[in-house]
């Protein structure tokens, strides 16, 4: 009999352990049980604060869900994979990427970006190191550019003097919307360390602005910032877009994000902790449609929240999926499963 820990914070545990159950060949084994010697087969954390479960990485395992990242993680780093995308793929990087310029805020001349502003375009200021929307900027012109570059200098802030990198970015000004709103698609990136593989799910979520959409009031976040907190509720990427869009439109959208993270996965570096003999981590990619369906990558996110109002469904997909793919092939179940095939080998 096979040994797993599951810690979450986002997921229904009750459904993952009914998950093993049906398999046949598994039994859970609690945190406070662990102990040196009993080191479980697979071990799984998902929580914002892993610190709270000293040494939960220690233990010996056959399968754990966190990769050893290289120094130079690409994928995740907000500069590093446009420069690594543009350099390596460049006709990809232009194809699904959005013009960035990378810089140190304390550093920067504004006045080198000013031609920039010229063409009309509109440009997102986000700062590489943080989260939660925190320090991201809509500017439409070089003279608030400018004096957004001069107040985050002399900001008081720990973040920005610890992280003080920058990235300049084209906005997407022709977005596709939903129900009127901005919005973006949450997707799930899986990285097998063990077989280099790498998988897309299927479904991803979409996350809306709290307002309908306009091109202008650049700096009202309602209207032009897309979070999970601002949506009314659980919506799933291609559920909603079946009532709205032929299958044409929708296997395109499919097929532009399988090529797009067959290169993400030929830029991910990354291998296994000591203590694993097999590894994968789940990446959140945020991804956006422009009003003529063509893909465009925001951002690929480690260490990722995974934030629903009913986790029912999307504990399902997610867990399924990784039990099926990562799990079964490693711990053969007693009991034959169905294929759900939730994860797209890319």
């Amino acid at each position: 009999m096979n040994t797993y820990v599951f810690i979450t914070e986002y997921l229904n545990e009750k459904i993952v352990d009914n998950m093993f159950k049906k398999r046949g060949n598994w039994k859970k084994m609690l945190y406070k049980d662990l102990k040196p010697n009993t080191n479980p087969d697979y071990n799984y954390i998902d929580v914002a604060y892993p610190e709270k479960y000293p040494n939960i990485f220690s233990y010996k395992h056959n399968l754990v869900n966190k990769i050893k990242q290289f120094e130079v993680h690409q994928i995740s780093n907000k500069c590093k994979l446009y420069l690594f995308m543009k350099k390596k793929y460049p006709k990809i990087c232009e194809k699904y990427m959005m013009e960035q310029y990378e810089f140190n805020i304390y550093k920067v001349y504004p006045f080198r970006y000013k031609n920039l502003f010229e063409n009309g375009k509109i440009w997102i200021l986000r700062i590489v190191f943080g989260g939660g929307g925190t320090h991201v900027y809509v500017i439409d012109d070089y003279i608030e550019f400018a004096k957004r570059i001069k107040s985050l200098q002399k900001l008081d802030d720990t973040i920005i003097k610890n992280q003080p990198t920058f990235v300049l970015s084209e906005y997407i000004n022709n977005p596709l919307t939903f129900n009127n709103k901005k919005f973006h698609l949450r997707m799930y990136y899986m990285f097998n360390a063990s077989t280099q593989k790498g998988y897309l799910h299927k479904y991803g979520q979409i996350w809306t602005a709290k307002k309908d959409y306009v091109q202008k009031d650049y700096q009202n976040k309602n209207i032009h910032d897309t979070r999970f907190y601002s949506t009314k509720k659980d919506y799933y990427f291609p559920h909603e877009f079946i009532k709205l869009y032929s299958n044409n439109v929708i296997l395109n959208i499919y097929e532009q994000l399988k090529e797009l993270f067959h290169y993400i996965l030929a830029l991910t570096k990354a291998e296994c902790l000591p203590e694993s003999k097999n590894c994968y981590e789940i990446y959140g990619a945020d991804i956006m449609i422009t009003e003529d369906f063509k893909v465009k990558l925001i951002e690929v996110n480690s260490r990722i929240g995974i934030l629903t109002f009913d986790n029912k469904l999307l504990t399902e997909y997610l867990m399924e999926g990784v039990l099926e793919t990562i799990v079964d092939p490693l711990f053969p179940p007693k009991n034959k499963q169905p294929k759900k095939n939730y994860f797209i080998e890319v």
